[in-house]
């Protein structure tokens, strides 16, 4: 059987959904372990006594919503919108700790090179592939670089799974 994770909002650690984590979810509009667990061991040391439940953690407000924009006194671009300007930021996915990424170490303890890519009705383990070796897990251009982020955004079940990436899949 599967076990279930659920994303800690603030810390980023993945908790084991487990029966008590489900009920503190359930009972609060914005639950996070970790800061329940910061709260619970502010409350002991201004106390001197253990907590009896967990606090919830007080959402921050909702920001104020921006004001109504007249559209009808915007410009229309002319330009081909067809072609996208949007600017990719220098740098690997990994130095952005986005949630629910895994981190260069985690994935750098995955098997990347047995990995299975499909070539043309048949697979080809990565490690096979011309640049493999030469790449870096944290090179956004180099094969493993790619590699190592779609490993990081798909995460170990899927790698280890025996799955095979497939880049020029057509209907």
């Amino acid at each position: 059987m599967c076990s279930r994770n659920v994303l800690d909002p603030e810390s980023l650690d993945w908790n084991l959904l487990d029966k008590d984590l489900r009920t503190d979810l359930d009972r609060h509009h914005y639950f996070s372990l970790s800061g329940t667990k910061k709260s619970n061991q502010n409350m002991l040391e201004a106390n001197g006594k253990p907590a009896a439940h967990p606090a919830p953690v007080t959402p921050k407000p909702e920001p104020e919503p921006e004001p109504d924009i007249d559209y009808t006194s915007l410009e229309i671009d002319s330009d081909d919108d067809s072609v996208d300007e949007t600017e990719i930021p220098p740098g690997s996915l990994f130095d952005y700790r986005v949630p629910g990424i895994l981190s260069q170490e985690e994935v750098g303890k995955l098997k990347l090179d047995k990995w299975k890519f499909l070539l043309r009705n048949g697979f080809v383990e990565m490690e096979d592939l011309k640049g493999w070796e030469e790449g870096k897990l944290t090179d956004p251009q180099s094969l493993r670089g790619i590699v190592a982020e779609l490993a990081a955004a798909l995460g170990p079940e899927v790698v280890n799974s025996g799955s095979a990436v497939n880049l020029f899949y057509s209907g």
